[in-house]
Order: structure tokens, then C-alpha cells, then sequence
């Protein structure tokens, strides 16, 4: 309601209950002849002030004055001495606001103990003393009262005024401030509100039963209903019992019932031991209510906060929560089981499984709360949760019984813990352990294994040196080729599976690498396979080994062809990609979210069914029949990929087609980035030429790689010296007056690797020049999957010319060696 109609509005409800007060009193007085105890528009008109703020006193002052003149007047009172009597009320009604207010703020409230010591105090106590002795004078002057007798009664009425009436219009008015939400009649139920019902029917029916026979004043008994009132319902019907208590005993002490009846003595005197009472009964109530009104406050306002806290740490929890009674039915839930559950914002409370679950589903979850409630034990389980907030979950649900004193299960508790990245952790861990595991297989085969194919293919060469080109022997020597590069390809798979080769990242531009590997990619799918290459224009550069990114393109497109048998059209696409945090996060493996450049390879083939798909980067998984793969290309792609800091993502499905997802870090570096176009073996052959003699030390452990090494340094016309160990090295080293090349193995026996001996050799020959050779490195001159800086590693097992180059190289001081691709990875 608008300000404009609420304030006439309250003013004439105050001067109508004003004039009704003051009529009340003038009616009974007319009644009976003697002056009752109390001046009810007291208590009435300092609750008014009470409330509201001194600047709007004179809206209720003038609201009251018309009200309290026409009772004086109906009264018998001469104007001039009812407008003195008026005078004198609002004198107790303002001094007694004024007092309080200052005392305990504006506007005024009955909100503890303090509150209602003041009220008596000062509007009570002090308030009325001024107003009697204006009072009396009037009555004195005007009417002929006696001015002693008349400032007691008017004191007394209006204190007990004010301690039974300004009580109930505070109360009243403020209640919703003060009160308790769950001790409000509304809240209290039917049996609590009957009972209060009942209490001021029997306020108003006992009188007229029990007082007619009853030798004592029915006020003296209501002082134990009282404060059972106060204590079982509140401030506000303790009030308002107290002043129905009031008017009852009032009207019938002055009836003549009560103590000793009429012959007992004067109704005057009988009515000042009523009044007595009556106000050491309200002010005994009131301190009462106070009390409990402070405890209940409090209480209330720590119960709130506790509340408040509890569905706060609930809903904040990072696991979802709810009570089912044992049907099943959701009775309550804390916020994350809602945002889990009915992402869609429906409503839980009162739902089942089967609102929201597929059939299957909500069975198995009805058979799940079965055994909780026949077993009475917990019993937890692990399920995929597809449709929630923030994409699919794997959840933990724990169920348990909830049981009441006599151990009936009246309810279900569920806790739904999200272990997706428990799970994902869990998968990284598994499979970090199963690469460890296949690395540490790996790296134990492959420096032995790739030592005796160094020793094989050395040999093999000078064989077929030696033999006709169209010879039996010559043929078979070929085919001895073939197997022996097959082993060296799968050795070499398996470290890059396993994320163990030596890569030698350079700054490179895909798209020229892309287009670089188009005319071996033609001759390799043949003319079935149609091509298209579709290049993003500014396409980042990244910083990787571009040897490798040819081999793995090569694997990608020869798998599209074999998925096409019948010919189709190969896709190559780069583009600029940004992987976002949630994407990275819902990886198994973990994967940097940023700036990567893409290359994607794309068929129209058969397509994959999805466990194909969930193996597909498995070594020696393969779909291929016998004889035509060995299961290691995707898997050398992938492990390429990530030694890189990159990501592989198949999409496939069955009937149309796959697509391989290669995605490669951004670098930020600014030099330039030359394509690599791939290499045919054919050209990967030595023009001859030599450089001078030069003196060269040799450490390797086999003996039949050591000899094979020096039978090739010596073919050049080097003069070679010879170790198997770094001591035995070092001794020869202290003997020789000049070495111009180390060439060493990394890993060797006897306690010093490949750099040790280096170290130990250039802190005596500052420049000496040094060439690793290695089938496996370990972490020796290669960490984080990158040779070191400075570092020339030719791979075991090596070609006759590739050892020539590099030492040639080597000896001449250039930095990028590099090793050829002569041999098909």
C-alpha cells in the first residue's frame, strides 16, 4: 500500500482505538461508580510514539486529540479541563518515547530484556509523574478532585496502562522482527494453535464459572497461566492473555466478586490490590517474555547460521548428496546433485531413478537401494554418468542405510563422488607404467639387437661389394638386406613408441613438409588414391624433428590406402588450432592446453567400429592380415607425437571413413623454417670423396662393431686406434700424441659411458671433435626425447657411407650432420 493511503489509514485506525479505550473506561467508571485501575489510551498512545520517529509526532498527536477531547467530553468534563487532561496524556506519551528512544534507538522495539526495562522504566515509572501532577491540577482546578488521591490514581492507571498494554501494540506491530518464524502461530500446527485457542476461551469462560463460589480474585490465579503462556507460545500471546487476564479480573473485581466479595471492603480499596497486582503480574510476565524472548532470539539466530552454514558446506561439497526414503523417492539434495542429476533443471525432490533413467538404468539402481535396505550394509559402485553439467562423469556411488532407535531403515543417504579425473589418472598411470615397462624391454633389445644388425649390414655390404649384381648369391644377399632392415624398422618403432628415439627437432613449416612428401606419397598409394591437400594460409610453425613428421604422415596415408582397397580420395589438411582447458582435461593423457599446428589425414575408407577405434595406438595391434603389418605404425605415430608435446585424435565410424588428428605445438621461435622434402634412398649415397688422413680413437664394447668401424675408418686411409671400455681408452689417449675424433659408443662397459670418456678426454683436448654412435641412448646425450646441443649421434645400425659422412663431417666441423633416411623406418 502507497505511503499516500497507508499513513491516513493508520492514523484513523489509532484515534478510533483511542476514543474506543478511553469509552471503556468511561463506561465502566459510569457502571460501578469508582475509577478502574487502569487509563488503557496510555499504554495505547506511548506504544504509537514508541514506534514511530519524533519528526512524525505531531501526525499522531493531532490523530489522538480529537479522540481523547470527545471522551473527556462525553465524560462530563468542561472543555477547557479535558483539553488539560488530553495535555497531560501527551505529555506521559511523549516524555515516555522520548526517554525510551534515546535510550534504545528509533524506532523503538521490545528486542530483549534491556528493551523492557526501559520501558517500564521510563515510560512506565517516570513518564506518568509529570502527567499525574498536570493531571491533578486540572481535576483539581477544574472538577474539585482532591489533588493527592488524584495524583496516585492517575499515575497508577497510566503505569498499569503501559505494563499491560504498550506490550502488546510493540509486539504486534514488530513481531515479524522479533519473533521467531517457527514460534509464530502460522508455523505451529494445529495442535499448538488449538491449544492456544483454547487457553483465551477458558481466559474468558472461568470467571463466570468458578469465580461466583470461589473466595478469591481470579486475577491471583492467573499468574501460572501466564507464564505458561509466555513459555509455550510466546511474547505475543503472553501479551495478549495478560491483558484479556486483566480486563476480566478488572471487571469482575469491580462487579463486586473476588476477595471477601462485596462486604470485604470498598470496591476503591479491593481495585488498589487488583491494580497492585496486575502490574507486578505484567511486569513479572514481561521479564519473562523478555527472557525468553532473548533465548529464543538467540537461539534462533544460531540455529539460522548453523543452517546456513550446513546447506552451504553441503551444496559446496564436492560431491553430490541426497536422502531417499526406501522406496527410492528423493526426499533431499544438496546443490551438485541437482547440477549432476537434472542438468536440464528440473525438479528432484520427490523424483526417482526411473524419471530421468532409461529403464535398465533405473532397475539396476532400484536393485541397488534393495540390497542396502535388506543387507542394512553400504554398498558402493561405479558407473558412467553421460548427461551432466561439464560433459560425462565417472561417478562412485555409496549408498547406506539410514536407520531410526529401533533399527528400521527409514531412509536411504547416497554419496556420488566424481572420479573421472581419479579414473584418468589412474589411465595415465597405467599406461605411463606399461611405456616405462615397454621402453625399459625396448631399450635392453635395442642395444644389442641394433649391434649385431650394425654388424650384419656392415657386412652384408662387403659382400655385395664384392659380388656380381645378377649373381644367386647377389639375390640372396638382397633378401638379406630386406630382413635386416626389417629388424632395424622395428626396433626402431618400438623406441619411438615407447618415446626413446633421438629426435632432432628443427623450426618447421608444415605445409611445406605437406607438400614436399605429395610425390611420394603418389607413387607409395599408387593412382587409386586420389589426393587433395588443403594448406591454411599463416599456418604456425613448430619445432620437431621433421624425419619423423614425414615418417608419420607416410604411416597415416599408407593405413588410409589399406582401408580403401577399392581406391578413394586421401584428405591432408593443416589449420591453426587452440586446445582449451576443458578439451585437455577430458584427455586420458595429459595434454598442454595452447596454440598447436594441425596436420589432419582423412579417408573415405570402411571407418573403424569403436573397439577397434579404443586399440587402434596399441603396439601390435593390427587389423591387417598376416604378413602385412606389424602393428607398430599408429603406435610410432603416437609416440612421435607426444615425445613432441603433441596430441593424436582418431575419428572414425563405421561406413564413413577416419580421420587422424595430428597436433603439434606452436613455436614462438623467428628463424627461418626450410620444408624437408623427403628423401629416396637412392640419393642418400656417397660422392667419394675423402678428406685427409687423420688420427681417430675408437671406443666400443662389441668387438665385431669396434672392428667393423675400424676396417671402415682405415678403408678411408685414417689411422685408427681402439678401445672396448672408457679406461682403456683413456690409457691409449695418454699415450697418443694426437687424436683428432672420438667415436664412441654411448653406452658402454666397465662404468663410463660414451660422454664421460669425452669429458674426461677434451678437458686434456679442448678441440677435439667427438661422434656418438648408439642403437639406444638412454639418457646419455639425449633428454627429453632431443639430442643435446652440440651433440652428432649416428643411429646403430649404420650404413658404410653414412659412418663416412659423418665422420667426414665430424672432422670438418659441421653442425648438422643429420642421418640420412636410407633405411625405411
Amino acid at each position: 500500500m502507497p505511503l499516500s493511503l497507508r499513513l491516513p489509514l493508520q492514523l484513523a485506525v489509532f484515534g478510533t482505538a483511542y476514543f474506543l479505550g478511553a469509552m471503556a473506561y468511561v463506561a465502566l467508571y459510569w457502571r460501578t461508580g469508582d475509577l478502574p485501575p487502569v487509563w488503557p489510551p496510555a499504554g495505547l498512545y506511548l506504544a504509537a510514539l514508541l514506534l514511530v520517529r519524533p519528526v512524525r509526532w505531531p501526525w499522531w498527536i493531532a490523530a489522538a486529540a480529537p479522540a481523547g477531547l470527545a471522551a473527556f467530553l462525553i465524560g462530563g468534563y468542561g472543555l477547557s479541563t479535558a483539553i488539560g487532561m488530553f495535555a497531560a496524556d501527551t505529555v506521559a506519551a511523549a516524555t515516555g518515547a522520548w526517554l525510551a528512544q534515546q535510550a534504545c534507538g528509533r524506532p523503538f522495539r521490545l528486542a530483549g530484556l534491556r528493551d523492557f526495562a526501559v520501558l517500564i522504566g521510563a515510560g512506565a515509572i517516570l513518564a506518568p509523574m509529570p502527567s499525574a501532577l498536570i493531571g491533578a491540577l486540572v481535576l483539581a482546578i477544574g472538577e474539585g478532585l482532591p489533588f493527592q488521591v488524584t495524583v496516585v490514581n492517575w499515575w497508577s492507571g497510566d503505569f498499569t496502562a503501559v505494563v499491560l498494554v504498550s506490550p502488546l501494540i510493540l509486539l504486534w506491530v514488530s513481531g515479524e522482527k522479533v519473533w521467531p518464524r517457527h514460534w509464530r502461530p502460522a508455523a505451529m500446527g494445529a495442535a499448538r494453535t488449538a491449544e492456544l485457542l483454547a487457553l483465551i476461551l477458558a481466559t474468558l469462560a472461568v470467571p463466570a464459572a468458578i469465580l461466583t463460589w470461589l473466595d478469591w480474585s481470579f486475577s491471583f490465579l492467573a499468574m501460572p497461566v501466564l507464564l505458561w503462556a509466555a513459555i509455550r507460545f510466546g511474547p505475543l500471546e503472553a501479551a495478549l492473555c495478560n491483558l484479556l487476564l486483566a480486563a476480566v479480573a478488572i471487571t469482575q473485581t469491580m462487579s463486586g466478586l473476588g476477595v471477601g466479595s462485596a462486604d470485604s471492603g470498598a470496591v476503591a480499596e479491593r481495585l488498589h490490590y487488583l491494580q497492585a497486582f496486575l502490574s507486578f503480574m505484567a511486569i513479572g510476565a514481561s521479564l519473562t517474555v523478555a527472557l525468553a524472548l532473548r533465548d529464543w532470539r538467540e537461539a534462533d539466530r544460531a540455529r539460522a547460521l548453523g543452517e546456513a552454514r550446513w546447506t552451504a558446506m553441503l551444496d559446496h561439497a564436492p560431491v553430490a548428496i541426497a536422502v531417499l526414503d526406501t522406496d527410492g523417492r528423493v526426499i533431499s539434495t544438496n546443490r551438485r546433485y541437482v547440477e549432476w542429476y537434472r542438468p536440464d533443471g528440473g525438479e528432484v525432490t520427490g523424483t526417482r531413478a526411473a524419471d530421468y533413467f532409461p529403464a535398465e538404468v533405473a532397475e539396476r539402481i532400484a536393485r541397488n537401494l534393495r540390497r542396502v535396505v535388506h543387507d542394512r550394509q553400504p554398498f558402493a559402485s561405479e558407473h558412467d554418468l553421460p548427461q551432466t553439467e561439464g560433459g560425462p562423469r565417472r561417478i562412485e556411488v555409496l549408498r547406506f542405510p539410514m536407520t531410526d532407535d529401533a533399527g528400521r531403515v527409514v531412509a536411504i543417504g547416497v554419496f556420488v563422488t566424481d572420479v573421472t579425473a581419479t579414473r584418468r589418472a589412474q589411465e595415465q598411470l597405467v599406461q605411463a607404467q606399461k611405456m616405462e615397462a615397454v621402453g625399459q624391454l625396448t631399450g635392453g633389445v635395442a642395444h644389442d639387437f641394433n649391434n649385431l644388425l650394425a654388424v650384419i649390414i656392415g657386412n652384408l655390404e662387403l659382400v655385395q661389394e664384392q659380388l656380381p649384381p645378377d649373381s644367386a648369391m647377389a639375390r640372396h644377399v638382397v633378401a638379406a638386406f630386406r630382413a635386416a632392415e626389417r629388424g632395424e624398422a622395428l626396433t626402431r618403432s618400438l623406441l619411438a613408441f615407447s618415446r626413446r628415439q633421438a629426435l632432432r627437432p628443427q623450426l618447421v613449416d608444415l605445409n611445406e613438409v605437406v607438400r614436399g612428401m605429395l610425390p611420394l606419397l603418389s607413387r607409395t598409394l599408387g593412382s587409386q588414391v586420389q589426393i587433395e591437400m588443403v594448406t591454411a594460409a599463416g599456418l604456425w610453425r613448430s619445432e620437431v624433428d621433421p624425419a619423423q613428421v614425414e615418417s608419420a604422415l607416410l604411416n597415416l596415408a599408407i593405413n588410409a590406402r589399406d582401408a580403401m582397397p577399392g581406391g578413394g580420395r586421401l584428405t591432408i589438411e593443416t589449420a591453426n588450432v587452440r586446445l582449451d582447458q576443458g578439451y585437455a582435461g577430458s584427455l586420458a593423457e595429459a595434454v598442454a592446453p595452447g596454440q598447436y599446428a594441425m596436420i589432419a589425414v582423412s579417408d573415405t575408407g570402411e571407418g573403424m567400429p569403436e573397439e577397434v577405434r579404443a586399440r587402434v595406438f596399441e603396439p601390435f595391434f593390427t587389423t591387417k592380415e598376416a604378413g602385412r603389418g606389424t602393428g607398430l605404425g599408429m603406435s610410432m605415430v603416437q609416440g612421435f607425437v607426444r615425445q613432441s608435446g603433441g596430441h593424436v585424435a582418431i575419428y572414425s565410424e563405421p561406413g564413413h571413413g577416419t580421420t587422424v588428428k595430428v597436433y603439434l605445438p606452436r613455436s614462438h621461435r623467428q628463424e627461418p623454417a626450410p620444408g624437408r622434402v623427403a628423401e629416396d634412398p637412392a640419393t642418400s649415397v656417397d660422392d667419394g670423396s675423402s678428406t685427409a688422413r687423420r688420427h681417430v680413437l675408437v671406443v666400443e664394447d662389441d668387438p665385431d662393431v669396434r672392428q667393423l668401424a675400424i676396417e671402415i675408418l682405415e678403408a678411408e686411409g685414417h689411422r685408427v686406434i681402439a678401445a672396448g671400455d672408457g679406461a682403456a681408452a683413456l690409457a691409449l689417449a695418454a699415450v697418443e700424441a694426437r687424436i683428432d675424433l672420438l667415436l664412441s659408443d654411448v653406452i658402454l662397459e666397465g662404468g663410463m659411458s660414451g660422454p664421460d670418456v669425452a669429458a674426461a678426454l677434451q678437458a686434456e683436448r679442448p678441440d677435439l671433435k667427438v661422434l656418438y654412435m648408439s642403437g639406444y641412448t638412454a639418457n646419455g646425450v639425449v633428454h627429453h626425447g632431443r639430442l643435446d646441443p652440440g651433440v652428432e649421434l649416428l643411429e646403430k645400425p649404420f650404413r658404410r657411407d653414412q659412418l663416412r659422412r659423418f665422420v667426414r663431417d665430424a672432422l670438418a666441423g659441421d653442425a648438422a650432420a643429420g642421418q640420412d633416411s636410407a633405411a625405411p623406418g
